[in-house]
């Protein structure tokens, strides 16, 4: 099997995937795996364990492992051209504890629980949400959570958020999906035209802000 997109996700191929690298490069994308990356600073020392679901070239694993944020950060890509750059990217910069397998929102390969299953400007490309949230949120360990990264849409203050139209999180369309997902929003973070969105099974009593 060459990838793992379910019907109606944007996909990506040779030509796009090497675009989509660049794009990674970016000050937008920087700004937003900085925002990520803070929101994730309070697992560093835990030894925690974490997945990241449509992980493209594998900026976010990379950066996390050489922060020692996670103790493996696990990560999964439906583009198969995507992976290679991902898993060239990894060798190239050296970085141990990064483990990287075609997958995707609806196919996890791995056989473990995680602390924090994330998605890093990806999420706005599943074509099926609440179906994604639901099977994704079978992997996380007792405690885990799931974390969204994404571009906040409609705040016309930001000219990123402008520009990135459809390619962003709808925020008032997040509560409904968990709903029907089984889970809620524990809690919700907004800064510079970026939203971070923490969701945990609807049982559980929510975090404190």
């Amino acid at each position: 099997m060459d990838d793992y997109y379910s019907e109606g996700d944007e996909r990506f191929g040779y030509v796009s995937s090497r675009m989509y690298s660049l794009m990674t490069k970016m000050p937008m994308a920087n700004r937003l795996y900085d925002f990520a990356l803070s929101d994730m600073h309070g697992f560093k020392g835990r030894g925690s364990v974490a997945l990241d679901v449509g992980a493209g070239t594998g900026i976010m694993p990379i950066l996390l492992r050489r922060q020692n944020i996670f103790k493996e950060v696990y990560a999964v890509e439906p583009s198969i051209h995507m992976l290679h750059l991902l898993n060239r990217n990894i060798g190239r910069e050296n970085v141990k504890g990064v483990i990287a397998a075609l997958g995707s929102s609806t196919y996890v390969p791995f056989r473990r629980k995680f602390r924090v299953i994330y998605s890093t400007l990806s999420f706005h490309h599943w074509a099926q949400k609440v179906d994604s949230l639901r099977y994704l949120s079978h992997f996380l360990d007792r405690d885990g959570e799931l974390r969204i990264y994404e571009v906040a849409r409609g705040d016309r203050k930001h000219m990123v958020s402008f520009l990135a139209s459809s390619h962003s999180l709808d925020i008032k369309s997040i509560y409904p999906q968990a709903r029907a997902s089984g889970l809620k929003v524990s809690h919700m973070r907004m800064e510079n035209g970026f939203v971070a969105v923490s969701l945990i099974p609807a049982s559980r009593p929510a975090n404190k802000i």
